[in-house]
């Protein structure tokens, strides 16, 4: 069995911590191979820090001088990592004993970037389809009954999935563009799929996410939403070859007004809030992988690859 790290970015989260870090002690405790647990604080204002130190000393803390975000946090916790695996784990997920068990074996495959454990059990599962449609990146899920044991995804959620390190790291990590939350995990197995590296769900793993736990119980929906569409602006800019940009810049206007039309005044929000990081963007977008777009839409625009 692999080593891991599993690692738990955490803001206020002294409730959550209290309630599920005692399941993931107990399945690390069970695991047969060596394993590590780090909660990065992100310079919470409860009593986080003191509550591991005090009820969960066997967990390594590493502390944020600032309040930076997810992907921050994340990129703190797989620096400070010894193992060549990593586990990011939301302070909102609880775990059974044996959520690791078909995760870590995954990875003897050196074409695994990531492999995410699900949210639901059963026949009928939900898998996110995308498509690049009048100059714009969707994405949304559809249900889908397969009995298949490994799912190839375009991502995994990154409040529930493990990583190769290694890979990780070549890909760049989390990127801080998209700090405070929202998005980093499409982006970084996207790069990952560029450099033909493959992101799976493992549906015999599976946990259970307190929907909301913590992101929108600390922030208001449209905040929420402004930065939902401020972030996937700012994918586009960072990973799309220029044939894909310049349908981008052509479609852009069309698609602001029509947005507008329909009242969704957080698409235009975000359009605004990305300008200004727009030179980052474009900077991200120096020296990926080119001419991968078309294949990995193709290949996730439906999911008939995945049925039985």
């Amino acid at each position: 069995m692999k080593a891991v790290s599993v690692i738990i970015p955490n803001y206020n989260g002294e409730a959550l911590l209290k309630k599920n870090l005692p399941g993931v002690l107990a399945a690390l405790t069970k695991l047969k191979g060596s394993s590590e647990l780090i909660v990065v604080d992100d310079c919470s204002t409860d009593g986080s820090v003191n509550l591991l130190k005090n009820l969960f000393p066997g967990a390594r803390i590493v502390q944020q001088e600032k309040n930076k975000g997810f992907g921050s946090a994340c990129n703190a916790g797989v620096a400070a990592s010894i193992y060549d695996i990593v586990y990011l784990l939301n302070s909102d997920v609880s775990v059974p004993e044996d959520f690791l068990d078909k995760i870590l074996p995954q990875f003897e495959d050196k074409t695994v970037f990531a492999a995410g454990s699900m949210e639901e059990a059963g026949e009928t599962i939900s898998l996110p389809v995308i498509n690049f449609k009048w100059g714009m990146f969707y994405y949304r899920y559809i249900e889908i009954k397969t009995t298949k044991e490994t799912l190839e995804s375009v991502f995994v959620s990154a409040g529930h999935a493990a990583y190769d390190k290694e890979k990780l790291i070549a890909v760049g990590g989390f990127k801080e563009i998209y700090n405070p939350y929202l998005w980093e995990d499409m982006d970084v197995c996207y790069r990952a799929w560029k450099h033909g590296w493959r992101s799976v769900y493992v549906r015999n793993s599976v946990v259970v996410h307190e929907k909301g736990g913590t992101i929108k119980k600390s922030q208001k929906a449209n905040r929420i939403a402004n930065i939902h569409w401020r972030n996937r602006f700012l994918f586009i800019w960072s990973n799309f070859s220029s044939g894909y940009l310049v349908k981008h810049l052509v479609f852009l206007p069309i698609v602001l007004t029509a947005f507008l039309l329909k009242g969704k005044i957080e698409v235009l929000k975000g359009f605004f809030l990305a300008l200004g990081k727009i030179k980052w963007a474009l900077g991200l977008n120096q020296g990926i992988p080119r001419k991968e777009d078309n294949r990995i839409i193709a290949k996730f625009k439906d999911l008939k690859y995945a049925k039985d």
